[in-house]
């Protein structure tokens, strides 16, 4: 009952949220070539996220190198408790990797370089990491599938207020993307610094009631 009745709240505060802030989610692009992303949301749901997520810490000096939270914003509290597991840590770069739900885009695995723009201030790319990655060959910049992919924007002003240092590696991957492209790449990112940390953005389940 409690779950079903937090469902109901985070939806009437999603669908508020979203409405107020929807007109601000484009990008923006100035002389410099560099991109920032806006995400339509209000401080308001992300507080109230936060407060009702569930307690969790790790255990005394575990290293945490990847977290996978829900990207569907019914269940924000979920993402909020996921977070807070790093808030000890602050790793200085998140590598959030979701899926391109809409197949946008030429290329099966891309990111963008842009900074996003969140209710908690902007939150930048690593770009050292991307152009890295881009030299190998593995991704490939676009802005433009971003526009539309909730499995980041959806998650990235969790990062900012947890971690409001760190920087950014969004990728997203076509699900008809080869293991050996997913191999080449995990390979690839698994050389990053130490205290890089992956969060999987991920849809679990689609169509069950809150009960399930």
């Amino acid at each position: 009952m409690k779950l079903h009745r937090l469902t109901i709240f985070f939806s009437a505060l999603f669908f508020i949220s979203l409405i107020a802030g929807y007109s601000t989610r484009f990008l923006l692009r100035n002389e410099s070539s560099r991109a920032v992303h806006y995400v339509p949301y209000i401080k308001t749901f992300f507080a109230a996220a936060f407060e009702h997520a569930p307690k969790f810490s790790p255990q005394k000096d575990e290293k945490i190198s990847a977290i996978i939270v829900n990207h569907h914003l019914l269940a924000p509290h979920f993402i909020a408790q996921g977070l807070n597991l790093l808030l000890d840590q602050k790793p200085s770069t998140i590598v959030l990797v979701s899926p391109n739900h809409f197949s946008h885009g030429t290329a099966n695995v891309l990111a963008t370089d842009a900074a996003w723009e969140t209710p908690y201030g902007r939150i930048q790319s690593n770009e050292k990491v991307l152009s890295y990655l881009k030299g190998l060959g593995l991704i490939h910049i676009d802005d433009r599938p971003f526009f539309t992919e909730h499995g980041i924007f959806n998650v990235v002003s969790f990062i900012k207020k947890v971690l409001p240092r760190a920087r950014i590696v969004p990728i997203i991957v076509k699900d008809r993307t080869s293991d050996a492209e997913v191999d080449e790449l995990a390979y690839a990112l698994a050389q990053l610094p130490g205290d890089t940390v992956m969060i999987a953005s991920l849809d679990f389940s689609h169509y069950l009631p809150s009960s399930v």
